[in-house]
């Protein structure tokens, strides 16, 4: 493959323009439709998840009747990366086999710019290829695994990578099955070397050499902040250990089965007053017991009980005031107790609340959604549709029109319930100001269920991400059809993603339109963050400055915190009150008034400009 020969192929693609990626843009950030739609043929993906850092993805499920040899997705992979400093982020799907990836000449001397890496699905020894191919990594801080089938090859590689990055890997997250545990000791290996990890997720089984590389990455790590540990392994003496003089780990989740152990496991997290919140999936009652002496928030796993245990647990968390901080599936038995929680003074930061409609009678279902509607402590809401009824519909519909302080809500469809039921319940969002996050598990959805979508999308002022699983059936050409025609009037929506698509659906209105909303988002950062003060980034703040989304993307753009993002933000505002002319082109440099009578414009103090500007936006002025 020769890149000048693309060249003449692709003439309105600039491929031998050098990068030019600095802290706010690089000119590639500018032209990503047009490279999409060349590099769609090839499964490979570009945008821009912070302003001017770009995301490189081989991208699984495109019609096949579009694909191209794979060798030339990797040599175009591997050109992307090497050319382009402004690609940070690589990750990987399935992929078809790869005998051997060639480097291209043209950049072999180049190293990449990659800071994060996540591989997915099948095909290890492609990944290795691959990996060879791009050349050694330096600066890396996350890595995600999420493979059932992972060889030693790949394990090998990625134990030498970590090993290589083990001074800037902040993040690791390990999921599969793998065959021989000698496969995660590898992998082990290399995270125990990485010892200042702020993540740390583990969901695999391990080995021994496994669990002492696991005890030995816990004692030394000083900076962890979020540990999650699932297997079913003997590893509770060194997390004892590691929790006992930790001052750092706000966040546990421990799914192990730990019975026999148990109290040594409450010991290490009784009177740890920086954990904030524990997920675990045993000894519900003497953790409740321990929650007396702590104040972190704790989340159950899965709850065997006879209904005289159930409704002893209930009364023990009503009494000791526990319903404000516990997480379980809650019965009939807690409904009163967790509605009432539900309307008490919110806490410092804002909890999550799951329920399961299947758990639940009508009524107390009914009380709990009512609580909801007028609760100020509730920030992410997870309801599982296992038993879906239209009072049930009704009840969750009104909760989430009338609360206020939700950003997420998740809607899962249980098998046994009829498609679109999720569909139907999300609708209360159409008038929400709050959510900005909509997760849904369905079944399957038609063509009356992607009216309903289209609806939500046209009406929703606040939407910013939007996650469709579908279980049984894929989306068909006809409701893709539908959903773009929402798409293309919606602004505010930068991230969509359909999990099963039917081939021959045409999805090119759908992705330009969240390309177009994603672009105008960075732009928006840009002019807070004082990068780019010019008219279209100006514009653009204006459009996304009530949008949760435009915070959340300062703080991951700045590594701020929200409170120091939200102040970005309104800063911001004022800038272009007192620039307002500047911005506009109108005034160069300032505003000066002739001498006349009465107080002249440019006398006016930052104050009353400020109310001023309030009736007037950057783009009522027309610069022609």
């Amino acid at each position: 493959m020769n890149i000048r020969r693309w060249k003449e192929k692709w003439p309105h693609l600039d491929l031998l323009r050098d990068c030019t990626a600095s802290s706010d843009s690089c000119w590639l950030c500018d032209d990503l439709q047009e490279w999409n739609a060349v590099l769609d043929t090839f499964l490979i993906d570009l945008h821009e998840p912070q302003p001017g850092k770009i995301c490189l993805a081989i991208i699984p499920g495109s019609p096949s009747t579009y694909r191209n040899d794979p060798h030339d997705t990797a040599f175009l992979t591997v050109w992307l990366l090497r050319k382009h400093r402004c690609i940070e982020t690589l990750e990987l799907y399935e992929s078809g086999p790869l005998k051997k990836v060639a480097v291209p000449k043209d950049v072999a001397r180049f190293v990449t710019n990659l800071r994060h890496v996540s591989i997915e699905g099948g095909a290890p020894a492609n990944w290795c290829r691959l990996l060879d191919a791009i050349g050694p990594i330096y600066r890396l801080e996350s890595l995600r695994l999420v493979g059932f089938d992972v060889n030693y090859a790949l394990a090998a590689k990625l134990d030498e990578l970590l090993s290589a990055n083990a001074n800037s890997v902040r993040k690791v997250h390990i999921v599969g099955l793998f065959t021989d545990s000698r496969i995660s000791d590898d992998l082990m290996r290399g995270i125990s070397n990485c010892r200042n990890l702020r993540y740390l997720g583990v969901f695999c089984g391990l080995g021994p050499r496994g669990r002492e590389g696991l005890a030995l990455c816990l004692r030394f790590n000083t900076t962890l902040e979020k540990f999650c540990l699932n297997h079913d392994q003997d590893v509770e003496e060194a997390f004892c250990d590691f929790m006992r003089p930790n001052m750092t780990l706000k966040e546990l989740t421990y799914w192990c089965r730990c019975d026999g152990r148990i109290q040594d496991v409450l010991r290490a997290v009784e009177k740890d007053h920086v954990l904030e919140h524990l997920a675990v999936k045993c000894a519900v009652q003497s953790l409740c017991e321990a929650l007396t002496q702590n104040t972190c928030s704790v989340k159950f796993g899965s709850l065997e009980a006879s209904p005289l245990e159930r409704e002893a647990l209930a009364r023990t968390l009503n009494e000791n005031n526990l319903y404000g901080r516990v997480q379980l599936n809650w019965t009939d038995y807690d409904a009163e107790g967790l509605a009432a929680s539900l309307l008490l003074q919110p806490p410092q930061r804002l909890v999550d609340l799951e329920l399961n409609t299947g758990d639940l009678s009508d009524a107390s279902f009914a009380s709990v959604c009512k609580a909801l509607s007028s609760s100020h402590r509730v920030s992410s809401l997870k309801v599982h549709l296992s038993r879906v009824t239209p009072e049930c519909v009704d009840s969750l519909c009104e909760a989430l029109k009338k609360n206020v302080t939700l950003q997420h809500v998740k809607l899962v469809e249980g098998l046994g319930v009829s498609g679109g039921s999720a569909v139907r319940v999300a609708m209360g969002l159409r008038s929400n100001l709050s959510v900005w996050h909509l997760e849904m598990k369905c079944i399957s959805v038609g063509a009356v269920e992607a009216e309903l979508l289209k609806s939500l999308v046209l009406e929703s002022q606040r939407l910013n991400l939007i996650d469709l699983s579908l279980k049984l059936a894929e989306l068909t050409p006809h409701c893709m059809d539908i959903l773009s025609r929402g798409m293309v009037e919606n602004r505010f929506i930068n991230s969509f993603h359909i999990s099963f698509v039917q081939q021959g659906a045409d999805q090119t209105a759908f992705n330009d339109a969240l390309m177009r909303n994603s672009v105008c988002l960075n732009h928006a950062v840009r002019f807070a963050l004082r990068r780019n003060t010019g008219k279209m980034c100006a514009e653009a703040f204006e459009l996304f400055e009530a949008q949760t989304s435009l915070v959340a993307r300062v703080e991951s753009a700045a590594g701020m915190s929200e409170t120091e993002a939200k102040a970005v933000v309104q800063a911001a505002k004022h800038f272009i009150s007192d620039h307002y002319f500047i911005i506009n082109q109108v005034v160069r440099d300032k505003l000066e008034c002739l001498p006349g009578e009465g107080t002249q414009i440019d006398q006016l103090n930052p104050a009353c400009w400020r109310h001023i500007m309030g009736y007037l936006k950057v783009a009522d002025v027309i610069v022609q």
